[in-house]
């Protein structure tokens, strides 16, 4: 797929909604000290499984064909995302991505932004790459960029990269409906149920692409409204309308930040029962979620194992997250797109064209099947 060469914007300076200016020039962060050698995985260390109760499914050789790029004895890149979640939800793994051993690590500041801007200028030019979780420096739609005012201040005069995920967001999510494997694929009707699809754009475009019927429940989710937005042009016109205005808004007006990510809400329990497939980003989803899924396909990232034993006791079909499983759980996309940047080494957040030449067709959805 032919990605376009504008760069998802860098998260120090918020661009004008209506055209997003190049991303500046920085400088790369400072090579970090060698740690002691470990044996070299071929990829992400998870094993290759067939569809199955309880299973993931994805390739063993992950990333495999693009690990020439990069040789193994360079020293191990490291990422830490900050992120204004919970950090009931923190973590640290290591894993190979591209052939190269990466470090990864996710701080939670329970919606502290003195804290996460003080996490951020500790770590600054002393970690790879930064992943900005728990929010969105933006979103875009139909090709117009919306930077959230609020949140500028958090990640401005970094001198290491920060990215929110929304550029490789761009590129895995827009094919995740095509991708997805034929025993899901083929389950009637064809509904799909977005919860917030101004932030899951491409998502939403890879459902509807793909023949789904598709419900997008921005206004009933974030406002209380109980209107469901139909098609794709509806979309583009309510974003029209509404984006300049709600991106000046407090951020937490518009997602659940720190401990309400850990309140639940069940809203608009019709939608869900309409749809086949519940797509989304999950701790906004898991806010709303009705305490039966029977049948039902979760379309996310950003699980931890507790996560999905949660969807495998309300019925949940299956699983499907747009980021690999690493030690139990799928990390955000900000904290992979944080490893290829640091990866790279490049000094700046990658362009989509650039994310899309980097991984290619090697990071698939994974699927786990939660119930036969």
């Amino acid at each position: 797929m032919t990605m376009p060469d504008t760069p998802h914007p860098p998260l120090a300076t918020p661009p004008a909604e209506d055209a997003p200016p190049p991303a500046p020039s920085l400088s790369a962060a400072p090579p970090l000290a060698p740690i002691a050698a470990e044996p070299e995985l071929d990829a992400i260390d998870l094993p290759h499984q067939t569809l199955d109760a309880g299973n993931s499914c994805m390739p063993t050789a992950l990333l495999a064909t693009r690990r020439a790029r990069f040789p193994a004895a360079l020293p191990p890149v490291v990422v830490t995302s900050v992120s204004l979640g919970s950090s009931k939800r923190n973590s640290r793994a290591e894993t190979t991505l591209l052939g190269r051993r990466v470090i990864l690590s996710r701080i939670g500041v329970d919606g502290d932004r003195a804290r996460a801007r003080t996490l951020f200028e500790s770590l600054d030019g002393k970690v790879d790459a930064f992943g900005f979780g728990g929010a969105d420096a933006g979103v875009t739609v139909d090709g117009r960029f919306y930077a959230f005012s609020s949140l500028a201040a958090l990640t401005a005069g970094l001198q290491t990269p920060v990215v929110d995920g929304g550029g490789l967001r761009s590129v895995i999510e827009r094919r995740i409906a095509q991708q997805l494997p034929p025993e899901l694929a083929a389950l009637e009707p064809k509904r799909a149920l977005i919860t917030t699809a101004v932030d899951r754009y491409d998502m939403l475009r890879s459902f509807a692409d793909a023949g789904f019927d598709c419900l997008c429940g921005d206004l009933g989710f974030v406002f209380g409204i109980p209107f469901a937005i139909r098609s794709v042009s509806g979309l583009h016109r309510l974003a029209r309308v509404l984006l300049p205005v709600v991106r000046r808004l407090p951020f937490e007006m518009l997602y659940p930040t720190g401990k309400k990510q850990e309140e639940s809400h069940l809203r608009f329990p019709l939608w869900f029962n309409w749809a086949t497939f519940i797509c989304g980003d999950f701790l906004f989803l898991r806010t709303h979620l009705p305490e039966r899924l029977d049948g039902k396909v979760i379309v996310t990232n950003t699980t931890t194992s507790a996560d999905v034993e949660l969807l495998r006791e309300r019925g949940a079909r299956a699983l499907v997250t747009s980021t690999p499983r690493i030690d139990g759980r799928s990390f955000g996309t900000n904290v992979i797109e944080a490893a290829l940047t640091a990866i790279a080494g490049k000094g700046r957040a990658l362009t989509p064209a650039e994310l899309s030449d980097l991984v290619g067709d090697a990071l698939p959805p994974t699927v786990t099947l939660l119930t036969p």
